[in-house]
């Protein structure tokens, strides 16, 4: 097709092209883009499997967040989505323009709650490309294929990542987007705001997360204080590529800083004279991440954020394999279920509001807040006392945790240094009172600095009064 035939196919079509060309006629509207349809479109139609079953994804899966209470603000959750979601044409690219094998409507069954768009600037509306390569869709397409789901199934949301893409005209890039939302028709079916949403706000929504240029509305996407992003994407060795996903993996549980959404990528391309293209990286890394997933590195309530995959398909270097292995690898660490504890386990004890351990140190007196180590003074057995009440004591010194009125936290040898655990109401974390004084254990002014000792006091609603007890005994 030349450009003048292209141009003419975009502007005019009541078609849109399939994987191999062949042209399928799309409800016989004068254009995809023109607004949101009553009914799913032809290219939705066409995706879904003819037996009406859900192509071998578990209904479970198809509507996860349905399970999730509907209070739990989105940037606190596990998320599975795709890089370059629409990237599944390589063109004369030699692979490296391919990003998945799977189209968007069955990513989306498949668990997906994440999307990553790309679109160029073409007379009034956006094509879909990677790079210089057109995908075989536009903007309207991609909308319509969201809203089709969202309808069906209104306990989701899809989190929707836009960037331009092969065009560096910023106020045009703008001026159509609004177009899409103001004349089109597609605002009512965002969530446009800057702040993070609940899941109960989100549902049934596509909440846009704007990366350049920012769109002056949305959550910015490459605002720092809004997202920790991890994209090592040019050329890195696999070891490398591996560290900085499991470094991301940590900071969101361990470091977590309760302001932001963490997005981990692990998708790679080779660059300059590198055969590596995104296959290849998958490969390794979709079947590592997996492993690592699955692992007992994460005890089940923590959060991982987005993780953003290529070939998401593809969890054992099959290719165009069709399973659910990645995404449900993410999802089950969705599990918001009001935690028990029980005597005799040793636990690690960690803060929310600063994401640090209570660790007993090596002098073996006063009790401090500090990275997570997987070293012994870093673990704590529960041990029942008496009238409801227990104990905690540090794996290394043998002594039980305790604080008085005014001082930071220290541990010694006494039994009578007693706790009441009882699970904060919403079912994140636990607050500890020592019995003798009927005050609260907290990190001081939520500092989240290393070596601050943790103090007693009141007010125990806060982020920095909630502890979590997690079975962790070693980083693996």
């Amino acid at each position: 097709m030349t450009e003048l035939d292209r141009r003419r196919f975009l502007r005019d079509a009541a078609l849109t092209v399939g994987a191999a060309g062949v042209p399928l006629a799309f409800s016989g509207r004068s254009s995809v883009w023109a607004g949101p349809l009553t009914s799913p479109s032809v290219e939705t139609r066409e995706a879904l499997p003819r037996s009406g079953d859900l192509g071998g994804v578990r209904a479970a899966t198809v509507q996860w967040m349905s399970r999730v209470p509907e209070d739990i603000n989105i940037r606190n959750m596990s998320i599975p989505g795709t890089h370059e979601s629409c990237a599944r044409h390589p063109g004369n690219s030699a692979g490296f323009a391919q990003c998945q094998n799977r189209p968007l409507d069955w990513q989306l069954r498949a668990g997906v709650r994440y999307i990553d768009i790309r679109c160029q600037n073409w007379e009034d509306y956006f094509t879909i490309h990677h790079g210089r390569f057109y995908q075989n869709m536009v903007f309207g397409q991609v909308l319509q294929i969201c809203v089709d789901f969202l309808n069906k199934y209104p306990t989701e949301t899809i989190l929707m990542r836009m960037q331009q893409e092969h065009s560096t005209d910023n106020d045009r890039y703008k001026r159509i987007f609004k177009d899409y939302l103001d004349k089109k028709g597609w605002r009512s079916f965002f969530h446009i705001d800057t702040s993070f949403p609940t899941l109960k706000t989100a549902r049934k929504k596509i909440v846009l997360m704007s990366g350049l240029p920012y769109v002056d509305e949305g959550l910015p996407f490459s605002n720092g204080n809004y997202f920790s992003t991890q994209d090592l994407y040019s050329d890195p060795t696999l070891a490398k590529k591996k560290t900085v996903i499991e470094s991301q993996l940590r900071n969101a549980i361990w470091q977590f800083d309760g302001n932001k959404m963490y997005i981990n990528h692990l998708s790679a391309n080779g660059a300059g004279g590198s055969t590596w293209t995104p296959w290849s990286y998958v490969k390794d890394l979709n079947p590592w991440t997996r492993k690592l997933l699955e692992g007992q590195y994460y005890y089940k309530t923590h959060r991982t954020g987005v993780i953003a995959m290529d070939y998401v398909d593809s969890p054992d270097a099959n290719w165009d394999a069709g399973e659910i292995d990645m995404t449900a690898s993410v999802i089950r660490l969705n599990t918001f279920k009001r935690p028990t504890l029980q005597v005799g386990k040793s636990y690690v004890i960690w803060n929310r509001g600063t994401g640090k351990a209570l660790d007993g140190g090596t002098a073996q007196t006063s009790v401090v807040q500090w990275t997570y180590s997987g070293s012994p003074q870093q673990r704590w057995t529960l041990e029942t006392a008496e009238n409801g009440t227990y104990r905690l004591r540090c794996e290394r010194s043998g002594k039980c945790l305790t604080c008085h009125p005014g001082d930071g936290a220290t541990q010694q040898n006494s039994n009578h240094n007693t706790w009441r655990i009882a699970p904060h109401s919403d079912g994140d974390g636990f607050q500890l009172k020592l019995d003798a004084t009927g005050t609260y254990l907290h990190t001081a002014d939520n500092n989240k600095g290393s070596g601050v000792q943790p103090r007693l006091g009141s007010d125990a609603t806060l982020d920095q009064y909630r502890w979590v007890f997690d079975e962790r005994v070693q980083v693996q």
